[in-house]
C-alpha cells in the first residue's frame, strides 16, 4: 500500500470517474509510472477566461488562446471559451476572477482533490464561483457534474467562502451543473477507492 497520498485536481478525478474499469486502470498506472500530475491543457483556457473577465482585447485574448503548442489544444480550448463567452458575457459586468484553492480529502485521507475555482457571478441571492470542465472526451454526464459540485462544496465548506455557491460549468456541452445529488457523496468515496485500488496494484 502506498503511504503518500495521491493528489490529483477535480478535472482528472472527474475524468477518471468517467472512465469504465480497464480505462481507469491504465489511466492510473501511467500516471503512476511517471509520477506527474499530468500535462495543464487547458491552462490557457483559463488564462483566458480571466482576461476576457479583467476586460482585456480579444487581440490579447486569443493570443492566449493560440499559445498552445498544439492544433488540437489551440481548438479545444477556443471554443471552451467561445462557450463560456456564450455563456456569461450578458453578465461581464458582474464576472470577477476566484482565487480561492481548496482541498478535499477521500478514502481516509490517502487521496487529495485539489480545487481552483476561476471565476465568481454576483448575483441577487449571493456569489456563485465556477469552476470548468473542457473536456471533450469523455463526456461528463450529469452524475459527474453533480458530483463536481459536491466536491467543490465539501472543498470550501470550513473556509470563509462557505456561503457561496459552488457550481461547475460544462464548456463542452454549454451546460451549468448548480448541485449535488444524493449519490454524489458516495459516488466520490467510491471512486477514490477504486483510483488507490489501481494504485495499490501499480505499486506491487
Amino acid at each position: 500500500m502506498r503511504d503518500k497520498p495521491i493528489n490529483l485536481g477535480l478535472n482528472a478525478f472527474l475524468k477518471l470517474a468517467a472512465l469504465n474499469m480497464p480505462q481507469q486502470m491504465t489511466e492510473v498506472t501511467k500516471r503512476v509510472a511517471s509520477e506527474t500530475s499530468g500535462y495543464d491543457y487547458y491552462r490557457p483556457l483559463r488564462r483566458a477566461i480571466k482576461a476576457f473577465i479583467n476586460n482585456e482585447e480579444n487581440d490579447k485574448i486569443y493570443a492566449i488562446l493560440l499559445s498552445s503548442p498544439k492544433e488540437s489544444e489551440k481548438e479545444y480550448n477556443k471554443s471552451a471559451f467561445e462557450s463560456f463567452v456564450k455563456k456569461f458575457a450578458r453578465q461581464r459586468k458582474k464576472l470577477s476572477v476566484f482565487n480561492g484553492k481548496a482541498t478535499l480529502s477521500l478514502a481516509k485521507k490517502r487521496l487529495i482533490i485539489r480545487v481552483e475555482p476561476i471565476f465568481v457571478l454576483e448575483t441577487r441571492e449571493g456569489f456563485d464561483v465556477y469552476h470548468i470542465w473542457a473536456t471533450q472526451k469523455p463526456e461528463l454526464k450529469r452524475h459527474l457534474s453533480a458530483m463536481g459540485c459536491y466536491i467543490c462544496n465539501e472543498a470550501f465548506h470550513n473556509t470563509r467562502y462557505a456561503n457561496y455557491n459552488f457550481k461547475l460549468f460544462d464548456a463542452v456541452a454549454g451546460r451549468i451543473a448548480t448541485k449535488p445529488t444524493n449519490a454524489s457523496s458516495s459516488l466520490s468515496e467510491k471512486t477514490a477507492i477504486d483510483i488507490l485500488h489501481w494504485v495499490d496494484l501499480a505499486a506491487t
